[in-house]
C-alpha cells in the first residue's frame, strides 16, 4: 500500500532559528493540535517559539502561557483565532500582523497555520459547547440556590 506523506515547507534559516529546528516546532505543533492541545504535548520548543517569534508574551514561564491560553474554551478560542488560517492572523496580545511577516520567521508562521486548518473548527466548536455547558450548570447552580426569580 501506497503511503500520503505530507509535504513540508522548505524553511531557511533564521539568525535565532535552523530550518530544521522550524521543521521540529511544526511537528510539535500538529502533535500539540492533534491530542486536542493535551498539556503534555505543549513542548519547551513550542512554548519558546511561541512567546519569541509568534508574538505573545512569555507569561512567565510555559505553564503560566498554558493556563492563559489553554485552560479555558475563552483563551483556546482566543489563540485559536490567531491561527485560523481563514482568518485575518491578528496577534491576540499585540494587534497587528507582525508575527506573520518577520522576514525570519514567516515561513514556519504561516506553516503552523496552514497546519491548524483540520483543527480551527472543529476546537471552536467544541468550546463553544464546554462554556455553554459550563455557563448553563453555573446558573442551573444558581437556580437552586435562589430559587425560581420572578420579575
Amino acid at each position: 500500500m501506497i503511503g500520503i506523506h505530507r509535504i513540508d515547507p522548505a524553511f531557511t534559516d533564521a539568525q535565532f532559528l535552523k530550518a530544521t529546528d522550524k521543521a521540529a516546532i511544526l511537528r510539535a505543533w500538529r502533535l500539540f493540535l492533534k491530542s486536542g492541545c493535551a498539556r503534555e504535548k505543549f513542548t519547551k520548543r513550542l512554548y519558546y517559539h511561541l512567546s519569541q517569534h509568534c508574538s505573545f508574551t512569555a507569561h512567565y514561564d510555559a505553564s503560566g502561557f498554558y493556563d492563559v491560553y489553554f485552560r479555558s474554551p475563552e483563551g483556546r478560542m482566543k489563540f485559536m483565532g490567531q491561527f485560523d488560517p481563514d482568518g485575518p492572523g491578528i496577534s491576540v496580545e499585540y494587534g497587528d500582523r507582525g508575527w506573520l511577516t518577520m522576514l525570519d520567521y514567516a515561513d514556519i508562521n504561516e506553516a503552523m497555520r496552514q497546519a491548524a486548518r483540520p483543527h480551527v473548527a472543529a476546537m471552536h466548536q467544541a468550546d463553544i459547547d464546554t462554556a455553554r455547558a459550563r455557563d448553563l450548570a453555573l446558573a442551573d447552580s444558581l437556580r437552586a440556590k435562589w430559587g425560581e426569580v420572578t420579575p
